[in-house]
């Protein structure tokens, strides 16, 4: 393969050292990296591959899903680990500069497709660097998998271990983390906010004893990022601005200064730090990766005829995603409904349960 600089490669696979060495491969040399599970289908995998170019495949996955892999990307270069150690001339060594671009992710988007979001080196070492100095000894987490461990666990004493405790990608609730303070020792707790399209992390909220109110605040911007809550009323949009920016299509000007619409709601408490809200759009957050409701509807829309309408929802502990469907047969079956949708969404976006009813109730303005 004749990679080159800002060329893209695709890494299938799950969580490894050989995903992390090719990883800080790709930085080194100037390759944008689009990772992707190896649970998500072929045809889905196909899509991502063909969407952003890619010139080479790495399959770190079992021999099968890679036979198969190879099969549908009839196209493009496909590799597995063995050929990484037997081949030294897949790479060139390339000059790595800082507006390069680093990876792309994938993540979802209100057309109905995945929104592909891409990201330079520049925009990830700068919040590596404030990282860096503002952490010490740490464990990151959504909430979400806080929970999950503390209904499974005894985490008490694993946390008087803990230096600093960092949460982010899902709106925290006071109630699911002031247990941790219950002991003499526990550790501080930040909780972090931010946007794919803005690197990751915009907003910190950081502290060591009990919250009153049900929302912990997400704080206030860090070092090189600004926050602007569009509106007229008390609630409005947050809007980011500064470093890491990779989406120009949905930005504005506000006093000279270029702001990104993050489509979540906040407000300012009497602290002067920032309430996240909730949504102005049907996007929540699953596991700390963003869903647009929408999108799996539409995708639904286009797999049977028989199906006249549809509304997914998430549960009210944000940890399953349930489909209800109104169909012109009542014979029809939601068997094989999860197998296609496999096809056209990533695994983390196929509903668990499905559902079939006779309508979908309305409010009095007619929506659902």
């Amino acid at each position: 393969a004749n990679v080159k600089k800002n060329d893209s490669i695709l890494i299938i696979g799950d969580r490894s050292i050989t995903g992390i060495a090719l990883i800080l491969a790709s930085i080194s040399l100037g390759v944008m990296y689009i990772p992707v599970t190896s649970s998500n289908s072929v045809e889905f995998i196909n899509k991502i591959a063909n969407d952003c170019n890619a010139k080479l495949v790495f399959d770190s996955s079992i021999d099968q899903l890679f036979i198969n892999h190879k099969n549908i990307l009839s196209t493009i270069e496909i590799i597995n680990n063995q050929d990484v150690l037997i081949n030294s001339n897949l790479f060139n060594e390339i000059d790595v500069e800082g507006d390069d671009k680093f990876y792309t992710i994938y993540t979802s988007g209100t057309t109905g497709a995945s929104k592909k979001v891409e990201t330079t080196i520049n925009n990830v070492s700068r919040l590596f660097d404030w990282y860096a100095n503002y952490f010490r000894i740490n464990c990151i987490l959504t909430p979400s998998m806080l929970k999950t461990l503390k209904e499974n666990y005894n985490l008490e004493k694993q946390f008087m271990r803990i230096e600093h405790l960092i949460l982010g990608g899902e709106l925290l609730r006071c109630l699911d983390i002031n247990w941790i303070f219950k002991g003499d020792n526990h550790p501080t707790v930040s909780n972090l906010y931010g946007v794919t399209e803005d690197s990751g992390c915009a907003t910190v909220y950081s502290f060591s004893d009990t919250l009153k109110g049900e929302i912990v605040p997400i704080g206030k911007p860090i070092p090189g990022k600004g926050v602007y809550i569009k509106g007229d009323e008390e609630i409005g949009e947050i809007c980011i601005s500064g470093f890491g920016i990779t989406n120009q299509s949905n930005v504005f000007i506000h006093d000279g200064i270029k702001y990104y619409n993050s489509g979540d709601l906040g407000r300012y408490n009497g602290d002067g730090n920032i309430e996240l809200i909730g949504r102005s759009d049907r996007v929540v957050k699953l596991n700390g990766k963003r869903v647009n409701l929408n999108q799996i509807d539409i995708a639904i829309s286009k797999i049977d005829k028989q199906i006249i309408n549809s509304y997914t929802t998430i549960t009210n502990d944000n940890s399953l995603l349930i489909s209800y469907l109104v169909v012109s047969d009542n014979n029809f079956s939601t068997d094989n409904l999860k197998k296609s949708l496999s096809k056209k969404l990533p695994n983390y976006m196929v509903p668990i349960i499905f559902e079939t009813i006779n309508k979908l109730p309305l409010t009095k303005n007619g929506k659902f």
